[in-house]
């Protein structure tokens, strides 16, 4: 899933107090891995902790997140981002939550043209009429 696909899913699928956990879940945890680049603490999430599955795996796009930074399976109960995924996944995933979003009514929506007022008449003085 992509990033925007993901994101797209964590913002239509939970009520707003969920999301907000979410993301600033996820976010906290991309930019652990940002300040801390070398610290394998940071970069392995377990899937079973119980506060991450309810903040982040339980809720739709949450894990599609993570796993898009770069994180994947190791197999053993964890969540691993790989020296070889380096920190383009992270930052991306961090940029996407940044940015601005547009609602998708408005994406779809045809541009509306501007009508541009009519330039009010000049007012001509009483007394010269």
């Amino acid at each position: 899933m992509s990033v925007h696909a993901a994101l797209e899913a964590v913002l239509a699928g939970a009520d707003e107090e969920v999301r907000a956990t979410c993301l600033e879940t996820v976010r906290k945890l991309l930019e652990n891995v940002v300040q801390h680049p070398t610290e394998a603490k940071y970069r392995r999430v377990r899937e079973g902790n119980e506060k991450l599955a309810a903040a982040v795996f339980h809720v739709p796009g949450g894990r599609e997140l993570l796993e898009a930074a770069g994180f994947k399976p190791d197999g053993t109960g964890f969540l691993q981002l790989g020296d070889e995924a380096g920190l383009a996944g992270v930052r991306a995933v961090l940029a996407a939550m940044t940015r601005p979003r547009v609602p998708k009514a408005l994406e779809a929506a045809p541009p509306q043209l501007a009508a541009t007022p009519a330039a009010p008449a000049p007012a001509t003085p009483q007394h010269l009429q």
